[in-house]
């Protein structure tokens, strides 16, 4: 008689809301009195050992997923051969429970932090589902921080107990109740950790903190719920030395350092980007007056060197420790080149480096600011209330307000303009001020005035009056934002 050869390896997975199953495929060839096969028969009971009902008949792989399940029930299975006119005899029987899944959210850390500083990270926890049990394992990676303290909150506040460990820089954080309580379906904070930046922990390294594999949420059964979680990242160490770069002519650029700590040398390669500028000296400034200071071209870059033969050092502070010398190889053309640090050694008087940020520059050739044109629309038949937003060489009334066929203009403290008469109170026009003009004729007119750009205030207010305010910005405002 043909015996059916009997499925082996079942294996059953837990999902949330789903199993999967695997299992061994058989043989269907060359069996004695070989029957044809037909497919695989899952079974399914809610007790171990018996009671299986048919899931789904004729399965063609080695795999199912029953979604046709509970999260929190316990499932097991079996699983058949089916040939022709014979069904084989059960396999192993494999059980599982699916489980539902929680999410835990890490608060953000504003960073960097310094060597030394605290902080906290708030755990929070959404679970739809009843939470008997809760194991933490949070890493730093690279280890770089300690923990203070940790503290429950929220709903386990006052219930519950909470155990702490710490090994080989691992945060180990274990909750869970004696009488059985559970935490009910919420969503909340659980823990609040502090941790402390460890002394020896490296200026300007990226540090992730997250929970790893070993992390578990059990209900009451010790089934483990899935759960998913964000990392948090910062970075450790506060620059000591900030250095930045001033264009101040078309031949002339200044070094600026803002510095924390003594500063007793340093050493910079400066490039622009496109090349259009060559090295041609450099001196230092009065913040360095022991200090030897010297540059060289290398290869189209700018490199600065500083040094003390007498041991002296830069003090804390900010401004400009030298003046570098170029050539605009392109004097004349109108351009930008972008000159950054390519290399920034800051070093203490132990010799020993200085974390440092340095920051790159645009520089302009032509230097100065480029200038822009207003054009103003003044109607006819009414008072104008208007402004100027830009900045000429010649502010005057008859270089400005003269371009109108003028009947009369005032400002807010009762200065006047009145050409036809030969008045001219105003004398200077100010970009802070607002004046009210009243025009001649029966057409609108235009006032065009080249300059650059007005600073945007102060405007100063004045009590006791009404005031005539510039709008000093290029590009229109909301009211609101504007009267803020």
């Amino acid at each position: 008689a043909f015996v059916a050869p009997v499925p082996e390896n079942l294996n059953a997975e837990s999902g949330d809301s789903s199993i999967i199953l695997d299992w061994d495929a058989i043989q269907t060839d060359g069996l004695p009195t070989q029957e044809s096969f037909v497919g695989y028969n899952l079974y399914r009971s809610l007790a171990s050992g018996g009671g299986y009902n048919l899931v789904q008949g004729s399965i063609q792989g080695t795999s199912f997923m029953d979604m046709d399940v509970i999260n929190g029930t316990n499932y097991y299975y079996v699983v058949t051969a089916q040939f022709e006119e014979t069904e084989s005899g059960y396999s192993n029987e494999a059980g599982a429970a699916p489980m539902g899944a929680i999410s835990i959210t890490l608060s953000d850390v504003d960073g960097p932090l310094d060597q030394g500083d605290t902080f906290e990270v708030i755990v929070s926890m959404d679970n739809p589902y009843a939470v008997a049990g809760i194991e933490l394992h949070l890493e730093d990676t690279p280890e770089a921080v300690s923990v203070v303290d940790v503290q429950p909150v929220g709903v386990i506040e006052n219930i519950g107990t909470v155990s702490t460990s710490e090994v080989d820089g691992e945060l180990i954080i274990l909750w869970f109740d004696f009488t059985g309580a559970v935490i009910e379906p919420q969503s909340g904070d659980v823990f609040v950790v502090t941790y402390q930046v460890n002394e020896d922990a490296p200026d300007n390294e990226v540090v992730n903190i997250g929970l790893n594999d070993l992390s578990a949420f059990a209900d009451s059964f010790g089934n483990a719920y899935f759960y998913n979680s964000n990392s948090i990242e910062f970075v450790t160490g506060l620059p000591d030395v900030f250095l930045s770069l001033v264009q101040t002519s078309d031949t002339e650029f200044e070094v600026h350092m803002e510095n924390y700590v003594d500063i007793a040398g340093f050493q910079m390669t400066i490039s622009d980007d496109p090349d259009s500028y060559s090295y041609l000296s450099v001196e230092g400034t009065d913040r360095c007056p022991n200090h030897t200071v010297s540059g060289s071209d290398n290869g189209g870059n700018f490199v600065i060197l500083g040094f003390s033969l007498t041991g002296s050092t830069i003090d804390p502070g900010s401004g400009p420790i030298a003046v570098v010398t170029m050539e605009n190889e392109m004097a004349g053309m109108e351009f930008a080149s972008e000159f950054c640090f390519d290399l920034a050694t800051i070093s203490d008087p132990s010799a020993s480096p200085v974390f440092t940020v340095a920051d790159c520059s645009e520089f302009m050739s032509p230097f100065g600011p480029s200038t822009v044109t207003q054009t103003i629309s003044v109607s006819a038949f009414q008072v104008n209330g208007i402004s100027f937003n830009v900045v000429s060489e010649d502010m005057s009334t008859a270089n400005t307000l003269g371009q109108l066929d003028l009947l009369i203009a005032s400002d807010d403290a009762g200065s006047y303009y009145v050409p036809g008469f030969g008045i001219d109170n105003i004398d200077v026009v100010d970009f802070r001020e607002g004046y009210a003009i009243f025009p001649n004729g029966a057409s609108d007119q235009v006032i065009s005035l080249e300059g650059i750009p007005a600073d945007l205030g102060p405007v100063m207010i004045n009590a006791f009056q009404v005031n005539s305010l510039p709008y000093l910005p290029q590009e229109c405002m909301a009211t609101d934002d504007v009267f803020a």
